[in-house]
């Protein structure tokens, strides 16, 4: 399970909760930082799903950035659950508030 912190300082975390055996989860690790600048939770719009057919589950974040453009971010998962570096992997900017 990946989870979004979004901090009231602008700084954002995802925390990853790996299974384990006992059909819980382990403690939470943070599994990438965002930018001190951040990005704000309520102009995302998260998705999963197999990216890069790895056979793990990656994110997608569409972002709105208030001017008619909204991009695209791609967020790979690591084989430990981290994610990489969020990539932009389309942007478009006739889209309008989509919020």
């Amino acid at each position: 399970i990946a989870v979004w912190y979004d901090y009231a300082d602008g700084r954002d975390r995802l925390w990853t909760f790996t299974a384990n055996q006992q059909g819980g989860f382990n403690d939470p690790f943070a599994s990438w930082s965002g930018p001190e600048t951040g990005w704000t939770a309520s102009k995302s719009k998260l998705v999963v799903g197999d990216f890069d057919a790895d056979g793990r589950d990656d994110m997608a974040a569409l972002y709105d950035y208030g001017d008619t453009t909204v991009k695209l971010w791609t967020l790979l998962t690591e084989p430990n659950g981290g994610f990489q570096e969020p990539f932009q992997s389309w942007t478009d900017t006739t889209w309008g508030d989509w919020a």
